[in-house]
């Protein structure tokens, strides 16, 4: 954004190296017998002259470039400015107007030629200078450690590339339909308080969010800014922005202000979008890390969590010469919502299998409140079907109409080996009986289904239990909805059949098969179904086996 001015800044000894140019000139009148002269921008003569550099500045003869019908004055124009003058005085009489002619034509000729030199060296030098800009803002908005650094910077590098005197940077909000101001330098703090948050449909500049470079060379004339009465007191003249768009994907805006008049070329314009280019990709790499970083928070927090909830289950199983008990839990992500438990309780053992509503930390959080209520309440409370319904009652209270769980709880009497349970809407455990199996007969199953419905629906739900006679022998399988829904590639289900003939085949195959012989089992049936799709959903057994 350059001010607008009409005074040139390049002069043709600028451009000069090895004096060719001045020699060149000499030679041309030495052979056309004619004043030729080279001058710089100030009318002043470069002549040819030996040593170091090789040609001297010469103050012009006081007709030399004075317009006669004798005279011909060709101007050397690069980037609109005339930087020098060739010119010619035909003093020999013996030239005619031909020779004249095409002593002009060869002139001009020796003119475009400089011309053409000078505007390619220009041209290389303008590049050279934006590549070490844009380099020096990409080393800057590397350095930066997060986004308000970056932004800092890429400010304060946009408005010295560019040569603005204010800048503001907006970043899209989460917010739909406005920008949120993220940076700015050179105006006052009221003005950015002013402009901290523009609605998108207001913006005098909305064509840059779509790629364009908006340029208002004076916002007092145009009369469309909004808050122009801010505008005015900064004293704000000229503005131009630029949309910061990363990959097909819009951030933000920049704007720069000058406090003069000011014009903006071609050359500029591209310059800007590649400096917003620059910001951009900064930003989107400072958000980029800003958000691997918070991941890796939560995955240390998932992790941590996880663990407490590993803790919470039991470690091992206890030891009761009737039965031989195995347990397994596979979450499929790193927290679950399915739980198992084995509560002591004065002799009898508690056996516990539950599934939440849910995945992931919600359903670990609702999983942890369950299992803390019905530990509490199986301490203090005989009959299962009113552990039972108090939890249930909790439940209601405590949690959204959507949030519910599914619970199967029974006791263990290991000196009678009785087994009394309550079924809450879970997946029916069953029983295998190897005692009652008749040879090629399908196997003898008992499914566990006494109960009620779901925990966390209805607060007046009755509950009811029932005992079980075991024998020596008889398998007790708890599972959770992740293995009998387990799908593979052809999106059928494992099913709860499939589980009774995993048990089957194993103790036919192994009749003193013990329980973690038979989970194992199970759990491989399960994998070698599914083939490699990936679990969607938690696994979690309770194997007990008769002694």
């Amino acid at each position: 954004m350059a001010e607008t001015t009409n005074e040139p800044s390049l002069r043709i000894a600028d451009f000069l190296t090895d004096g060719s140019l001045a020699a060149l000139v000499h030679e041309l009148s030495m052979l056309s017998s004619c004043r030729v002269t080279l001058h710089d921008r100030d009318g002043s003569r470069i002549a040819s002259a030996p040593g170091t550099p090789p040609w001297r500045f010469e103050p012009p003869a006081h007709d030399d470039l004075t317009p006669a019908p004798n005279r011909r004055i060709i101007p050397i124009i690069v980037d609109g400015n005339t930087i020098g003058t060739l010119a010619i005085r035909f003093d020999n009489h013996k030239l005619g107007p031909e020779d004249r002619e095409r002593m002009t034509r060869v002139l001009a000729g020796l003119a475009l030629t400089a011309q053409e030199f000078c505007n390619e060296h220009v041209e290389i030098l303008r590049k050279s200078s934006e590549l070490a800009l844009l380099y020096r803002l990409s080393s800057l908005l590397v350095e930066a450690s997060d986004l308000q650094s970056i932004l800092a910077v890429a400010i304060r590098s946009a408005i010295d590339v560019m040569g603005a005197d204010a800048g503001l940077i907006f970043l899209k909000d989460r917010e739909p339909g406005a920008l949120t101001l993220a940076a700015h330098s050179g105006v006052s703090p009221g003005f950015a308080e002013a402009f901290a948050s523009l609605p998108l449909d207001r913006i005098v500049d909305h064509d840059a969010l779509k790629g364009g470079v908006v340029f208002i060379p004076d916002l007092h004339a145009e009369g469309r800014a909004a808050l122009i009465d801010w505008i005015k007191d900064e004293e704000l003249v000229g503005l131009i922005s630029v949309g910061l768009s990363f990959k097909g994907s819009s951030l933000g805006l920049l704007r720069l202000y000058t406090r003069h008049p000011a014009s903006c070329s071609e050359r500029e314009r591209a310059l800007l979008r590649a400096v917003a280019e620059q910001i951009a990709a900064g930003v989107a790499g400072a958000r980029l890390i800003e958000s691997e970083r918070e991941r890796r928070q939560m995955q240390r927090h998932l992790a941590l969590a996880a663990d407490i909830q590993r803790r919470m289950l039991p470690i091992g199983a206890p030891n009761i010469p009737s039965v031989d008990l195995a347990t397994a839990y596979l979450p499929s992500l790193e927290l679950g919502g399915d739980f198992y438990d084995l509560i002591e309780l004065s002799g009898h053992l508690g056996i516990v299998v539950g599934d939440v509503v849910g995945k992931g930390v919600p359903a670990a959080l609702l999983m942890a409140s369950v299992r803390a209520s019905l530990r509490a309440h199986a301490i203090d409370i005989y009959h299962l079907d009113d552990v039972i319904a108090r939890v249930n009652k909790a439940l209601v209270r405590d949690t959204r109409p959507n949030e519910f769980a599914t619970v199967f709880y029974a006791v263990l009497d290991p000196d009678s080996r009785t087994l009394t349970y309550c079924n809450a809407g879970h997946d029916p455990p069953f029983i295998l009986r190897p005692s009652e199996q008749k040879p090629n007969d399908k196997p003898f199953i008992r499914t566990l289904e006494t109960g009620g419905m779901v925990l966390g629906v209805d607060a007046k739900q009755q509950y009811e239990h029932t005992a079980i006679q075991l024998h020596p022998g008889d398998v007790l399988v708890a599972y959770t909805d992740g293995v009998n829904e387990a799908m593979n590639f052809d999106n059928e289900k494992f099913g709860r059949d499939r589980i009774h003939q995993a048990v089957a085949d194993i103790i036919a195959q192994e009749p003193d098969a013990t329980s973690d012989r038979i989970l194992n089992h199970i759990i491989w049936e399960v994998r070698r179904f599914t083939g490699l799709r990936p679990n969607t959903d938690d696994l979690t057994g309770v194997v007990m086996r008769v002694r």
